[in-house]
């Protein structure tokens, strides 16, 4: 990974810890995806958060290269590989 793109991963992250955060990214099978998602709990339905709120709070997935997020427009927890993040929305 590129030291912009850990960069970018890194602005993301925070970003997504902030608030809800628009942001793309490349899928595994090539097409390119614009999610509206956050890791912020106070944004997350109740039913959804996890029970270890470090882990919503900004803690590594279980995967290291990957980004979790809960995807705001489709309702459900996501996550996409690191490397693969292409642009942050400005808000």
């Amino acid at each position: 990974m590129t030291d912009e793109i850990k960069a970018l991963a890194a602005d993301l992250k925070q970003k997504l810890h902030e608030g809800k955060v628009t942001f793309t990214f490349q899928k595994k099978a090539g097409e390119m995806r614009t999610a509206v998602g956050t890791t912020k709990t106070d944004l997350i339905p109740e039913a959804s958060r996890p029970a270890d709120k470090p882990m919503v709070e900004g803690a590594e997935p279980k995967d290291v290269g990957h980004q979790n997020y809960y995807d705001l427009e489709k309702g459900a927890w996501r996550s996409f590989q690191k490397e693969k993040l292409i642009s942050i929305a400005n808000t």
